[in-house]
């Protein structure tokens, strides 16, 4: 862990330790912190998010809110009332938020052994019905945080509709060499380099089957791969990874009124709130964000590397999930699914966080 002073109170080192055990896009952990007295600054580091996917780094704004939920959730558990403030600066694009932390009684938080346990899955799950209590107690979790809105599609038919959509997202990562790149340079291959890196994601967190694991491998050679679309790969991968998605007890979406970056932050919250839920209830989620994301650079006609073709195809998917949800107003952030999915068979390493101590 990177200090500049060793005197830094100790519970607020572990409250900043918690918050970085929320999701990233590509466990990318796109943020470090400085710390004066009791308050507490996030910065994004841009540059480690630089992909398709993160237009205006609003991919990095959900993976910021889903540290600052957890964040506030410590906080309480360990006797500080947390208030937030998101992009207190506008001459300092990279401050996120700053948290101002006062000294109060220890809370009760359910939430808070969820933290250390929240862990992506992306097994197929078992498509056990929600309850009335599960299904109100996941969608109170907007007026909880205080903004957006969560829906959830627990239609069989429809689910179907959703994971065909959403599993595009794969079927462009395998065509287009730019997100074919970033998705290579974050995997690790073996454990020990997963624990060396700490970035990205080890190779068995993607619950391949092992049969699939050597053409995986030599498809990370662009030649290669696109030799492989001739017969139709990137299409294969997107049907397989249809069926796994369609395998969930609901897939669900966050919808938040604009692309800002506060509302993006926000919806992070949102996510990651939810997914702690979740996990207290023994189930399993998983992001499913591509689409979304990209749709962000098609609305903005900043396609760029993506290309036209692509573009048509983002858009197309994403028309096709907000008319399945019913979404007139508000946009999509994010998708997930949602299902029983037991353990599933790895975890990613991640890096120590960055906390500098300033006067």
């Amino acid at each position: 862990m990177s200090y500049n002073k060793l005197d830094m109170d100790k519970g607020i080192e572990e409250i900043i330790k918690l918050g970085t055990l929320a999701p990233s896009g590509e466990n990318c952990q796109p943020w470090r912190f400085a710390v004066r007295g009791n308050q507490i600054s996030i910065f994004n580091i841009p540059e480690r998010d630089d992909s398709l996917y993160s237009w205006g780094q609003r991919a990095s704004c959900v993976a910021h809110g889903a540290v600052l939920e957890n964040i506030v959730i410590a906080s309480s558990a360990m006797g500080y009332e947390a208030g937030v403030r998101f992009f207190p600066d506008p001459q300092d694009a990279h401050l996120t938020a700053v948290v101002d932390l006062k000294v109060t009684a220890i809370k009760d938080e359910p939430l808070y052994s969820s933290i250390s346990r929240r862990v992506t899955n992306r097994k197929p799950y078992k498509n056990t019905p929600l309850t009335d209590v599960q299904r109100t107690e996941l969608l109170r979790t907007s007026q909880e945080v205080g903004g957006g809105k969560i829906m959830l599609e627990e239609n069989f038919d429809r689910i179907k509709m959703l994971a065909g959509a959403l599993s595009m997202n794969e079927r462009i990562l395998f065509e287009n060499p730019a997100l074919h790149s970033f998705f290579y340079r974050h995997i690790s291959w073996t454990a020990q380099e997963d624990q060396q890196k700490r970035l990205g994601f080890y190779i068995k967190t993607l619950e391949i089957p092992s049969p699939a694991l050597v053409p995986m491998k030599l498809a990370a050679k662009w030649s290669f791969m696109r030799m492989l679309n001739k017969i139709n790969f990137s299409k294969f991968i997107a049907v397989q990874n249809a069926k796994v998605y369609a395998s969930s007890s609901v897939i669900g979406a966050i919808v938040v009124p604009t692309t800002s970056r506060e509302d993006f932050a926000m919806a992070g919250r949102l996510l990651q709130r939810l997914w702690l839920k979740l996990t207290q209830m023994g189930w399993s989620l998983q992001p499913l964000t591509g689409i979304p994301l990209l749709m962000l650079r098609v609305r903005a006609d900043e396609i760029g590397e993506l290309g036209t073709p692509h573009a048509e195809l983002v858009k197309e998917m994403y028309e096709k999930i907000t008319y399945t949800f019913g979404v007139s107003n508000g946009i999509i952030a994010l998708c997930f699914r949602v299902g029983e999915g037991g353990e599933p068979s790895a975890r990613s390493s991640r890096l120590l966080p960055d906390i500098q101590e300033v006067s």
